[in-house]
């Protein structure tokens, strides 16, 4: 289960149509892709930061929302109304409230479609080396 935190900072000016158009991919995403688990948009304290929670049961179900026509519909916003942007993994801790699984890099099935396969090299799921260990001390997923 794939499940990344992104850190988003919105040029001053861009702010309300960005507020528009994440909106608009929250419903879209929730009402079209019946897998997803997470997919929540946080303001932060900092003016135009905002975060994005995002976890899959799976790197298919990721990769099928990053290559989706709607999502793609707004990439020349994007760029032009984020000041900086950084995805991150995260990964859950036992017990720690999220209810979701472990964070793993599960390869794309056979028949994945091209438009899927191209986001691979794009958002690669990177597990952080340390999480082994901490899960194996107690702290593993759900």
């Amino acid at each position: 289960m794939p499940t990344m935190l992104t850190h988003i900072l919105v040029h001053p000016d861009r702010i309300a149509r960005w507020e528009e158009i994440l909106r608009i991919l929250v419903a879209r995403t929730h009402a079209e892709e019946p897998s997803v688990q997470r997919y929540e948009y946080w303001r932060g304290q900092e003016a135009g930061r905002y975060y994005a929670l995002l976890s899959y049961p799976d790197a298919s179900g990721f990769y099928a929302h990053q290559g989706s026509e709607y999502h793609d519909e707004y990439l020349a916003d994007f760029e032009a109304m984020f000041a900086d942007i950084r995805m991150e993994w995260v990964d859950p801790v036992a017990n720690g409230g999220s209810g979701l699984a472990p964070t793993e890099a599960d390869p794309l099935p056979d028949d994945a479609p091209e438009r899927h396969r191209r986001q691979v090299p794009l958002y690669p799921i990177a597990k952080a080396e340390w999480w082994a260990a901490a899960r194996a001390e107690g702290g593993g997923g759900q």
